[in-house]
Formats: structure tokens, sequence, C-alpha cells
């Protein structure tokens, strides 16, 4: 109960967050960080997944449930009295360093205390936690926005964060569990690359938003670009000490895994980050009909890894993982069909529900195949990369395409927002190609 019920916290934020951060933008004249409010969370959420796997592995998930809960819940009341950008972006990196936390210290919870023969069950279940997040959570972000602004819709996933967290306190089992089997002692230099990958993004985030290339200062563009490659080249560095050797050529087996991850949900987020946005400015389109598209993805998202669930021993891994990026192209690409002016909002929805079907087949697959690939007692290693890979990957995807997105919007906003989705598009594609080199766990 205590962590399906952290889980719908985080999905409630999520969920609400997509929706309504097109109107938080607009109203604080934010527009220009647009990419930099979703990338922005994920970056410095590197540091909360690397603190909380070591933690997990060597003290419990417990110590990183609190804190990461901590941060939660202060970075949504951060954002919600957030008097510009600046501030609204402040508080939504404390967010996403708690859902970082949140995020890796319940999956190690998972390798360590319930067996393997339910681990495809359990993360089915966590799935299923966002099913009502997806079902109410845009629509009451949205109903909260409308009645009352959009700040009171920021509280929401505040007020019953406690709570679910509360729910764990008479868990102390698995913390002792933890303690006992773990034998891992992930290197303290772990926290700097961490930290040198959070950096990294942030700086590669705070170009792009410069805008990259102007003809009008020729000089600042060149030092923005220098500065564009060292963020990059830090990230490339940081991902090598942090991901399992070999993850970022997609290594046969759990290497490819931990790749996967990546293209995976920077495919899928960097396109959802777009989307509300394209439906609110270019088909006036209101926070409540943004919110019926997450809901779609979501709500599918779910019904695919019940799917899942279901057929995990009919249908063998690189078979389901293929399956799920086709659906997720096939989604992205149908969504983008929306930049046609007489294209109806529906179409949209339609794509988006289809690639959350993808994505449904696509995640809880990686989960179970890391868990079965992982050695004994470096779960939390594990599952922090396999977060770290997804986090990496959409916050170099976002801050790329909120570069192109921002130099293009005023010179071609169909452009910039395609150049964007194909963008997602591409990494879908690429995750189809890679999908055969996951074995070594055929039928997980």
């Amino acid at each position: 109960m205590g962590v399906v019920g952290l889980v719908s916290v985080v999905a409630l934020e999520a969920m609400g967050s997509a929706a309504i951060m097109p109107v938080a933008a607009t109203a604080l004249d934010g527009l220009f960080l647009y990419g930099f409010l979703f990338g922005g969370p994920l970056a410095i959420s590197l540091l909360g997944m690397v603190a909380a796997g070591q933690w997990s592995d060597q003290r419990g998930p417990m110590r990183a449930v609190w804190v990461g809960t901590t941060c939660f819940v202060g970075g949504l009341l951060v954002a919600s009295i957030a008097g510009s950008v600046w501030w609204l972006l402040l508080g939504r990196l404390a967010t996403g360093l708690g859902s970082g936390m949140i995020g890796v210290a319940l999956y190690a919870t998972v390798g360590r205390v319930y067996p393997a023969s339910l681990h495809s069950r359990v993360f089915a279940a966590f799935a299923a936690a966002w099913m009502l997040p997806a079902l109410v959570g845009p629509a009451v972000a949205g109903l909260v926005s409308g009645l009352l602004g959009w700040r009171w819709a920021i509280l929401v996933p505040a007020a019953l964060a406690l709570p679910a967290c509360a729910a764990l306190v008479r868990v102390p089992s698995a913390a002792v569990a933890l303690r006992e089997t773990g034998r891992s002692k992930p290197p303290s230099r772990r926290m700097l690359w961490a930290l040198g990958a959070s950096v990294g993004a942030v700086v590669l985030h705070l170009v792009g938003q410069a805008g990259l290339g102007d003809a009008a200062a020729a000089g600042v563009s060149i030092g923005l670009a220098l500065c564009a490659a060292a963020a990059m080249g830090l990230l490339y560095v940081s991902a090598r000490r942090l991901l399992p050797t070999g993850s970022l050529v997609a290594k046969r087996g759990l290497p490819a895994a931990i790749a996967l991850s990546g293209l995976s949900q920077g495919a899928f987020f960097a396109a959802e980050a777009f989307l509300p946005l394209l439906l609110h400015r270019e088909k006036a389109a209101s926070v409540g009909v943004a919110g019926v598209l997450l809901s779609a993805g979501a709500v599918t998202w779910s019904a695919g890894a019940f799917v899942r669930a279901r057929m995990h021993s009919k249908v063998s891994v690189p078979q389901m993982l293929r399956c799920g990026f086709a659906l997720l192209g096939a989604g992205i690409a149908l969504s983008s069909l929306v930049l046609i002016p007489s294209a109806p909002v529906m179409i949209a929805v339609l794509g988006w529900a289809i690639a959350g079907a993808g994505m449904g087949l696509v995640s809880p697959t990686l989960s179970v195949v890391t868990l079965a690939l992982a050695p004994t007692g470096t779960q939390g290693h594990v599952g922090a990369s396999l977060r770290l890979s997804a986090a990496l990957a959409t916050t170099s995807t976002l801050a790329f395409s909120g570069a192109t997105f921002a130099l293009l919007l005023h010179v071609n906003v169909a452009g910039a927002y395609a150049t964007s989705l194909g963008l997602a598009a591409l990494l879908a594609l690429t995750g189809g190609v890679v999908a055969g080199r996951v074995e070594g766990a055929a039928r997980c």
C-alpha cells in the first residue's frame, strides 16, 4: 500500500504538471525556459537517483524515501508561490530531485523484498498506480486551475504525499532486508559524476535557451557553442562512469536494456513536453483538452503493462520490445499530424494513446529484465542505472529540442514543433532496432 500510494502521488504530480505547465509558463512570461522546466528537474534528479541507489544498497531505502519526499513536497510549495519563472524552475528542480530519489528507492525495495516470481506483478501494479492519476490528474489540475488558478493545482499532490509516505513507516522489514543482503558499496565518486552529469545537462539547457547561433552576436554564439560542446562532453564522460560498461553503445545483455530505457523514456517524455503546448497555443485547446491527451497516454500505458504481465511467458523479450517501440514511434508520428491546420485535436489524443500502449509494453519489460540480469546485491545500483539512463536521455533530448524550438519558434512555428517531435520519433525507431540486443533473460 505504501509503495503503490507513493507511486500514485508522483504520478499525480507528473500528470498535473504536464497539463498546467503551458499555463504557468505563459503566465510568468517563461516560454523561453519551457524546455528547461521539464528537462531541468530530470537533470537534477540524477543526483537523487545516485544517492538513493547508494543508500538503498548500503543502508536500506527508507532514508531515500524520507529525504526524497521532503524535497518533493518542498519543491511543490516553492513552485506554488513562485513570483517569476525562475522561482517556478527552482521548485521544479527540488521536486525532480525528490522524485528521482523516491523512484530508485522503491525499485530497490521490489528487488530485495519481493521474490522474483512477483516482480512482473509488482511492476504491473506500479503501472496500474498511474491509472487513477491518469484519469483524474489532468482533469483535476485543469478544474482547480480554472477555478482557483494554476498555483493551487500544484499543491494537490503535496497534500497527498505525506499520507502516502506515512504508510511506509510500518514497513521496517524492507530496510532490514536490504541491510542484511546488501553487499555492493558504490564508490563515493559516483556522486561526483552524478553532479557532473547534472551540471552538464543544466548548462546544455541554459545554452540552448540563450539562443545558439544568434547571427546578431557572432562572438557570443561562438562562446555558447563552445559551452554546449563542453557540456555535451561532460555528459558523455559522466554517463560512461555512471552507467554499466557498454550502455552507451547498447552492448548485448544488461547494457542494451539500460540503453533502451533511455531511448524509450527520452522519446516519450520529450514528445509529451511539447504536445500540450502545441494544443494550447496553436489549437487554442484548454487545459482540460491537453489533460485528456495525457490521460489517454497514461491509461493505455497501464493497459499495456497489464497485457505485458499476462503475456510475459508467451512472448520473447526482443519481440515484446520491438512491438512496444513500434507502437511508440507510430503514436508519436500520428500525434504530429495535428500540426496540419485542418487536423482535429483527437488525432493527437489517438496517437498519444497508441504511444502510451507502447510504453506499457517496453517499460515493465525493461524493469524485469534488468532485475533478472543484475548481480545479487546490486539491485539499487542497477535500478539507479536504469533511471539514470532514462533521465540522461530525456534531459539531453529536451535540451536539444528546447534549443531548436526556441530558435525556430519565431521563424517557423510548425517547423519548431515538427523538429522536436521528429527527434522523439527517431529515438523510438532507434529503440526498435536495438531491441534485439537484449538477451540473457529470454522470457522475463
